[in-house]
């Protein structure tokens, strides 16, 4: 991590990693704000403990803010996965840019697909709504809880209360950590304002047990 870096100054970084050059409807895809990004990877950093000296992976990263933002804050190893083969070639172009490419590594999968002997210490993700395929963001979860040990998830405010239930009966410990309105521009056709508000909660999943396996 760099000394002094301040939050302000990891949003300015963040915000100069680029959207998507064709954001891809059925994927729900949107850039992370950078002030969203910022609050949530600082909380995890030193509130929790969670980021340096820690392996992490950036679940449907897209262009990478988050992973990358972990990497900034001291992370051991990053590992970005997303489907979208130009956005991993954007984040991979960003890592090397800001001098990270020897902390992160990108991978062009499926995350419902994509395996692992040993799980990572912590996943971030900003999945799919489900708005366009509901339940599309359960399971970018539920593939995240075989992935790493604690996840930190943002979802739509509307959904939280049935995440949380899911998440428990899962076996899983859930803390909201902030709720927020994000503004997200104009990037689809069938988008008629120029802005448009989201309100969306942060959450943070612990004792996570692997979906499905024991353990």
């Amino acid at each position: 991590m760099e000394r002094g870096l301040r939050k302000r100054d990891l949003e300015r970084i963040i915000e100069s990693i680029p959207s998507f050059s064709h954001p891809k409807v059925e994927l729900e895809q949107y850039v992370s704000p950078p002030h969203l990004v910022s609050r949530l990877i600082w909380i995890a950093a030193f509130t929790f403990n969670d980021i340096y000296g820690r392996r992490i992976i950036d679940v449907c990263s897209g262009t990478g803010r988050l992973g990358l933002a972990a990497a900034i804050l001291g992370a051991n190893q990053v590992l970005m996965v997303d489907i979208d083969k130009k956005a991993i070639e954007i984040s991979w172009e960003q890592a090397k840019r800001l001098g990270l490419e020897n902390v992160v590594d990108v991978v062009c999968s499926d995350v419902r697909r994509f395996n692992l002997s040993r799980r990572f210490d912590v996943a971030v993700q900003n999945p799919p709504f489900g708005v366009k395929r509901k339940g599309a963001d359960l399971e970018v979860l539920s593939a995240s809880m075989n992935l790493a040990k604690v996840i930190y998830s943002i979802h739509k405010s509307e959904t939280k209360n049935y995440i949380i239930k899911w998440v428990k009966s899962k076996g899983g410990t859930v803390n909201v950590l902030f709720e927020e309105t994000i503004l997200l521009p104009k990037i689809y056709e069938f988008h008629y304002k120029l802005r448009h508000e989201v309100r969306v909660a942060v959450i943070r999943v612990s004792k996570v047990l692997r979906v499905g396996r024991k353990g």
